[in-house]
């Protein structure tokens, strides 16, 4: 159905009158009738058949996370973990490199006059990381 310029150029001067008056033009309440049911996936209706019998044979039902924490995949695969995050996404923020304070940072802060040791050093990548 094509918009006429007519009801585009109401709809610019008061739209809400023009949504309630245009309303007629669509048919009414179920006009849209689809032209073939849609047919569900094999593999969804396998699921949904395992998970019945499952339920029936006395199984609980248990929902895993699609977010899991970062430190949970470290508690669960340890030293691999680095690896499989690397390859998984992180959400909401991004794991920053480190910022690189290295030497000639180190004496730029020292030539201000800050008395800075390792300790510092270590509290200041982790604030800027």
């Amino acid at each position: 159905m094509r918009i006429s310029k007519e009801i585009l150029k109401k709809a610019n001067e008061d739209f809400e009158k023009t949504w309630l008056e245009s309303a007629k033009l669509v048919g009414g309440k179920g006009v849209f009738k689809p032209r073939r049911k849609g047919t569900p996936h094999v593999l969804i209706e396998t699921m949904n058949k395992l998970r019945e019998i499952y339920l029936e044979l006395g199984f609980d039902e248990v929902v895993n996370p699609m977010i899991v924490d970062e430190i949970d995949i470290y508690k669960q695969y340890g030293r691999e973990a680095p690896a499989i995050l690397d390859r998984c996404y992180y959400l909401a923020t991004l794991p920053r490199p480190d910022v690189g304070i290295g030497a000639n940072e180190i004496e730029i802060i020292k030539k201000i006059g800050v008395l800075i040791n390792e300790e510092k050093i270590k509290k200041l990548r982790e604030t800027l990381h």
